[in-house]
C-alpha cells in the first residue's frame, strides 16, 4: 500500500527530497542544528527538489541570505618509490599536508545565487623555501553568479569543472567561463566555455619525466548528458581544447599544447543492501601523435558498500576499485585519492574505507596494490590517509 511507509526497501532521491521539502516547510519550528542538517539535505536533494517544483531559496529566505560554511583537511600520503626514484617522503613532514576552504553563498533573490570560496589549496608541513612561502598565498577557487529559471541554469565566473561524471580520473578544479544547463525530467544537458586555472603547483614531474605537467591557461568548450533511472545512473561527455590565444594563454608544456579533444562516459548503479558500482571511461586524443604522446585510454571501475554522511556518526563506505591508464592519459589535477604516478601509465588495484568519527569528522584512508607500470618500472604502492572537518 503506497499510504504506508515499506520499512524493509530503501527511498528513493525523490522519496528523500520529498522529506526534505516537507522539513523546509517547518523550519521556523526547528533548533539550530536541525535547521543545519536541513540545509545540507536541501544541498544534497537540490536537483530532485528543483524538478518538484521545491524552491531551495524558500530554505535560503528562511536561514538568511548568506550562508557560510567550510571545511578542514590533514593528510598523509606515502610512496617509498616513485617511478623515476621520486617518492611523497617518509620522513620528517615530508609526507604531510593540509588544506582550508572557506565557503559563502549568498541568496540575491528567487533566482540569482552568487558562490565565493577562499583556499589555501595542499600546504606541506615540511620545512618552507621561500617559493613554497610565495605558494601557501590562499586563493580564490570558486567566484561565480548563478542564475537558475525553470528547466535552466546559468553559472558565469570561476566555477569548479568536472570531466565527466565517474571516478574523477580527469581535470576537476577551477575554471573560468560561462555554463549553461538544462533539466527534463530524468535528462540533464550541460555545456560551457572558458579556460583551466592551475589553483595548485601540483604537477606530474614523477610521471614519464613530463615536469609542470597541467591543463593551466588552456582554453576549452564542453558538453555532457546525464541521466538517472531510479537505480542506474550514466552520462557521456566531450571537451574540445581551443590552443589560439596570446602566449600568456596557452598551456606550459608540449603534451598538453598537443591535445585535441577528449569524449567518455559512464555508468553507475545502486544496488540493494547498500551495494553500489561505478564505471567509467575516456579517450584522449592528440593533434599529433609522437612515440611519447600518443592517444591513450583510461577507465576506471569501483564497487562500494555503505553510506557515509558526514553528519551521522558511525556511518561509513568501504569501497575497492581498479584503474587502466595509458601513458600520457592524465592532464590536469585528477578528483581523486590516488597522487601521481598512481594516476597514469598504470595498472592498479585499490581499497579503501570513509568512516564518521564524530559528527563532521571524517577519516578517509586508502592503500594501493597490485600496481604494475604500462611503460617503464613499476612504482611502488602508494597510501593514503586523511582526516576532514566540515563546518
Amino acid at each position: 500500500d503506497g499510504q504506508y511507509f515499506q520499512g524493509g526497501r530503501n527511498i528513493t532521491r525523490y522519496e528523500a527530497a520529498e522529506m526534505t521539502a516537507k522539513a523546509m516547510a517547518h523550519m521556523d519550528k526547528a533548533s539550530v542544528e536541525q535547521r543545519a542538517l536541513i540545509n545540507r539535505l536541501a544541498d544534497e536533494y537540490a536537483d530532485e527538489l528543483q524538478s518538484l517544483g521545491v524552491r531551495v531559496t524558500a530554505l535560503e529566505n528562511k536561514v538568511g541570505n548568506v550562508k557560510f560554511s567550510g571545511d578542514a583537511r590533514v593528510r598523509f600520503r606515502s610512496q617509498s618509490q616513485g617511478r623515476n626514484g621520486n617518492s611523497l617522503g617518509k620522513k620528517n613532514d615530508n609526507s604531510w599536508d593540509y588544506h582550508v576552504n572557506l565557503n559563502a553563498n549568498a541568496q540575491v533573490n528567487d533566482h540569482v545565487q552568487v558562490h565565493y570560496q577562499l583556499t589555501t589549496d595542499e600546504q606541506g608541513f615540511a620545512d618552507n623555501t621561500a617559493a613554497q612561502e610565495k605558494k601557501s598565498n590562499p586563493f580564490t577557487r570558486l567566484a561565480n553568479v548563478e542564475y537558475t529559471s525553470n528547466h535552466w541554469t546559468t553559472t558565469v565566473g570561476r566555477y569548479t569543472y568536472k570531466m565527466g561524471g565517474g571516478m574523477g580520473l580527469q581535470y576537476s578544479h577551477a575554471f573560468d567561463g560561462a555554463q549553461a544547463s538544462y533539466r527534463s525530467g530524468n535528462w540533464k544537458l550541460t555545456s560551457g566555455y572558458g579556460k583551466f586555472k592551475k589553483d595548485s603547483d601540483f604537477t606530474f614531474s614523477n610521471i614519464l619525466d613530463r615536469k609542470g605537467q597541467n591543463l593551466q591557461n588552456l582554453k576549452a568548450g564542453y558538453a555532457k548528458l546525464d541521466g538517472s533511472f531510479g537505480r542506474v545512473g550514466a552520462g557521456v561527455y566531450y571537451n574540445q581544447f581551443n590552443h589560439s590565444g596570446s602566449a600568456d594563454e596557452t598551456p606550459t608544456t608540449a603534451m598538453a599544447k598537443n591535445l585535441d579533444y577528449i569524449v567518455g562516459g559512464y555508468l553507475s548503479m545502486n544496488m540493494a543492501h547498500s551495494w553500489s558500482v561505478l564505471g567509467d571511461y575516456q579517450r584522449i586524443f592528440k593533434q599529433n601523435e609522437t612515440a611519447t604522446d600518443k592517444n591513450a585510454d583510461l577507465w576506471g571501475a569501483k564497487l562500494s558498500y555503505g553510506k557515509t554522511v558526514p553528519s551521522v556518526k558511525g556511518s561509513w563506505t568501504g569501497w575497492l576499485e581498479y584503474i587502466d591508464a595509458d601513458p600520457c592519459a592524465l592532464y590536469g589535477f585528477a578528483g581523486s585519492w590516488r597522487y601521481g604516478d598512481m594516476l597514469d601509465n598504470i595498472r592498479s588495484w585499490g581499497a579503501g574505507l570513509t568512516y564518521v568519527l564524530d559528527k563532521n569528522v571524517v577519516l578517509t584512508a586508502g592503500q594501493t596494490f597490485g600496481s604494475q607500470a604500462k611503460r617503464g618500472g613499476d612504482p611502488s604502492e602508494f597510501t593514503n590517509i586523511e582526516i576532514s572537518c566540515f563546518f
